[in-house]
């Protein structure tokens, strides 16, 4: 997941112009490029973590069973076998 968050467009190009900084010399600049480079991927590390929990939360939550009457009778049947009616 955090490999992942360095294949974007945008920070591809902001290790291109690290490496060609570094290159040319200027420490400065590089160390500054790829400190926004690895506070990026954290950030977006931590963003996708807690989207991928919240995900597994409301999975859970949601109905996996439903009580129905079938000829009178209450039964239970996997909510994904559930069609509506159309009246």
């Amino acid at each position: 997941m955090l490999l992942h968050q360095l294949t974007d467009f945008m920070i591809l190009i902001l290790i291109a112009a690290a490496i060609i900084s570094g290159v040319l010399g200027d420490v400065t600049d590089t160390v500054i490029i790829l400190a926004i480079i690895i506070l990026n991927a954290v950030v977006g590390f931590i963003q996708e973590y807690r989207a991928e929990k919240a995900m597994e939360a409301l999975k859970l939550m949601a109905a996996t069973n439903a009580r129905i009457l079938r000829e009178g009778k209450a039964v239970d049947i996997p909510a994904s076998d559930l069609v509506p009616e159309m009246l």
